[in-house]
């Protein structure tokens, strides 16, 4: 196998790897935004009776979305100093690549580099998924405790009317 021929297959596979990944991010992205047109729509129509209700109720979620906001927010930066000390690695050991010039020991390290390069791409696509579980847990959570509350009044409200 020739050095050019070499070259094109690594090149394709990093293409390969990065094609993946940018689809991956890509649909995490459109996950997100469906999740934020159904609060949209959530917060836009289902707590009627009026401004004053819709205020009422928006402030009492606000209050109990800052625990989980907090909460989501920590576990991002954790999250971001993890991916970013695992990317730094994978730097450092690219560089290290073309400091030696014995064939096998390069082929070696950069068959070394790419698979670490593929397990630090599963280890951030991984911990995204995560994190959005995570914070489409809290965020079920809390609107179950909210529309559980929601329908107490109702009920009372019914009640009293009679």
């Amino acid at each position: 196998m020739t050095a050019t021929e070499t070259t094109k297959m690594m090149t394709d596979m990093f293409t390969q790897a990065t094609d993946g990944f940018n689809k991956t991010m890509s649909t995490g992205i459109e996950f997100q935004q469906q999740v934020g047109k159904f609060w949209g729509d959530a917060f836009g129509g289902s707590f009627g009776q009026g401004f004053d209700d819709f205020r009422t109720q928006f402030e009492k979620m606000g209050k109990e979305a800052a625990p989980t906001a907090r909460k989501n927010l920590e576990q991002f930066h954790h999250m971001f100093d993890e991916q970013s000390k695992q990317t730094l690695d994978s730097l450092r050991r690219t560089f290290e690549v073309g400091t030696n010039f014995d064939t096998n020991t390069m082929l070696d390290q950069t068959m070394k580099m790419w698979q670490n390069s593929f397990d630090t791409m599963r280890s951030n696509v991984d911990a995204m998924a995560k994190a959005n579980v995570e914070m489409l847990d809290g965020m079920c959570s809390m609107t179950q405790k909210n529309c559980a509350t929601n329908g107490q009044k109702t009920q009372q409200g019914k009640s009293s009317a009679k």
